[in-house]
């Protein structure tokens, strides 16, 4: 009678054991892997075929073996609602000051106060001019002065004054009278804006050049002195007996100068015996 297969009939041979992977984590270069090590090495799973070391399972198929390739970059998701406003943060510290600048230009010097003047002087406006002013003495009135006159003639009559050299300067001869000397100090007089000489006189010359002047000295000179006139003090003297003749010379304050000097008068006339009569005669001083 023929005989049927069992089921243990059909058992196979026990096989040989299998080998799991070991997994070692991210792949590290300083490791020694071995046959069935698994790493993970930039987003892919690689298992081990060949023993080695710092061998890269991207770059080594020989070594490595690719068991889970890195999937695409999904797409973008929806913007998600924005968050509440965080608190404020704290004040930060004060920073440190700054280094100084350096220093600027020089600007242009503007419009107030002048400069100078002396103890007892005011400020005085020189013209309608914006910021013309200058340094004066005031007067006895306690105000600005506007002009100062110092006579060196004021005779009601006449004064015949008289030189006694031609052709040069000279102190003249008084026939009524001795010289008269007045002192000038600038710097007590304050700051003036014009000068000038002042005359009224007759003169009995008909012919010649004859001028008239004043002059600085260190002291009073006597008649027939040679002195030097203050150049734009220089005037010349009509030669006419009628009155009256006036002069109003205009005198450069500069040549006033700044010490204390005593001022004259004085004639260059043709002739030494004939010089004008004066009536009055002085230097003007405006503010």
């Amino acid at each position: 009678m023929p005989r049927f297969a069992t089921t243990d009939d059909l058992a196979g041979i026990t096989g040989t054991p299998g080998t799991s992977f070991v997994w070692r984590g991210t792949w590290d270069p300083g490791t020694a892997y071995v046959p069935y090590d698994s790493v993970a090495h930039q987003g892919s799973c690689y298992v081990c075929v060949q023993a080695n070391t710092n061998n890269n399972p991207a770059s080594s198929p020989v070594r490595w073996n690719l068991l889970a390739a890195k999937g695409d970059q999904g797409q973008q998701g929806p913007q998600g609602q924005q968050g509440i406003q965080g608190e404020p943060g704290q004040q930060g510290i004060q920073g440190q000051p700054g280094q100084q600048g350096i220093q600027g230009n020089t600007g242009p010097p503007g419009p107030g106060v002048p400069a100078g003047g002396t103890t007892g002087q005011v400020l005085q406006k020189t013209s309608g001019t914006d910021y013309a002013t200058a340094w004066a003495t005031p007067g006895s009135s306690g105000g600005g002065a506007k002009a100062s006159y110092l006579y060196l003639v004021q005779h009601f009559t006449t004064l015949e004054v008289t030189t006694s050299a031609n052709l040069l300067w000279k102190i003249p001869a008084a026939t009524t009278y001795g010289q008269v000397s007045v002192p000038l100090d600038m710097t007590k007089l304050g700051t003036p804006t014009s000068a000038e000489l002042f005359c009224v006189y007759t003169n009995t010359a008909t012919t010649g050049t004859n001028q008239i002047g004043l002059t600085l000295n260190a002291a009073p000179q006597v008649a027939g002195t040679t002195v030097t006139p203050i150049a734009s003090s220089v005037a010349l003297l009509a030669n006419s007996a009628t009155y009256p003749q006036t002069i109003r010379k205009t005198i450069v304050v500069a040549e006033l100068g700044s010490t204390a000097r005593w001022l004259q008068f004085c004639l260059n006339v043709t002739t030494g015996t004939v010089g004008p009569n004066i009536f009055a005669l002085g230097l003007a001083l405006y503010y």
